[in-house]
C-alpha cells in the first residue's frame, strides 16, 4: 500500500519542481528583456545628447563663434567620456575606438582653425554615433 501512495506523492513533487523551473525561467526572460529595455534607452539617450551637442557647436562654427563651439565640443567629449564607460559593457570596441579619434581629432580642428576640417569631422563622428545606435537596435538584419 505504501508504494501506491508514494509514486502519486512523487509526482506531485516532481511536477512541483517543474513549476518552479517554469517560473525561474519567466523571471530570468523577464530580467533580461528589462535589462535590454535600459540598455537601449541608455544607447539612445547617449546618443542623442551627444549628437545634439556636435549639431550645437556645428552650428557656432557657422555662426563664426568659435569659442562657443569649442566649449559644446568639450562638453560633447565629457558627455561621451562618462557614456562610454557603460556603453564598452555591450558596444563594440573597434566602434568606440572609432568616435574617441573623431572627437579628438573635432577638438584639434577646432584649436588649429580648420573649420572645414572640423565639419567634416563632426559628419563623421556624428554617422560613427548612428552606427552604433543602429547596431543596438534589435531588428532582423542584426540578428543574423
Amino acid at each position: 500500500m505504501r508504494c501506491r501512495r508514494s509514486i502519486p506523492a512523487m509526482a506531485l513533487r516532481k511536477e512541483a519542481v517543474n513549476v518552479k523551473r517554469i517560473w525561474v525561467a519567466v523571471c530570468a526572460m523577464v530580467l533580461m528583456i528589462t535589462l535590454c529595455v535600459i540598455e537601449l534607452s541608455f544607447t539612445n539617450s547617449s546618443i542623442d545628447r551627444l549628437t545634439e551637442k556636435l549639431d550645437q557647436a556645428e552650428q557656432k562654427v557657422h555662426d563664426q563663434d568659435y569659442s562657443t563651439a569649442f566649449r559644446l565640443s568639450e562638453e560633447a567629449l565629457e558627455v561621451w567620456n562618462s557614456d562610454h564607460k557603460v556603453l564598452s559593457f555591450y558596444t563594440t570596441h573597434d566602434q568606440l575606438e572609432q568616435i574617441d579619434l573623431s572627437f579628438a581629432v573635432l577638438l584639434l580642428h577646432l584649436q588649429q582653425g580648420n573649420y572645414d576640417d572640423f565639419l567634416a569631422e563632426k559628419y563623421k563622428a556624428a554617422a560613427q554615433l548612428e552606427n552604433v545606435k543602429d547596431n543596438e537596435m534589435p531588428s532582423l538584419h542584426n540578428l543574423f
